[in-house]
């Protein structure tokens, strides 16, 4: 694939999970960059997408903020998903 090394697509596996981090410049030259979470072994969503708040200097700082944003909607989904199997007291 020939892009811009800044806004070549990186991978992350987090939590049994794929992240592809896709960043891009805006014509004002700040940085943006969109995660894609791939859920390996769900058949209910494959796969969510977004952006982090704001915009950024660098391609870096973009990537770093869409890591931190797709990891929390992970843990978020770890935690609602977590059922307490201790018996009641």
């Amino acid at each position: 694939m020939d892009c811009d090394p800044h806004g070549c697509p990186t991978l992350e596996n987090y939590e049994g999970r794929q992240i592809v981090l896709t960043p891009g410049q805006q014509d004002e030259g700040r940085w943006v960059c969109e995660y894609v979470i791939i859920e390996l072994e769900s058949t209910v969503s494959p796969s969510t997408r977004g952006y982090p708040e704001g915009t950024f200097q660098s391609p870096n700082e973009a990537r770093v903020a869409a890591l931190v944003a797709a990891k929390t909607i992970i843990n978020s989904r770890a935690r609602t998903n977590q059922i307490d199997t201790s018996p009641p007291s």
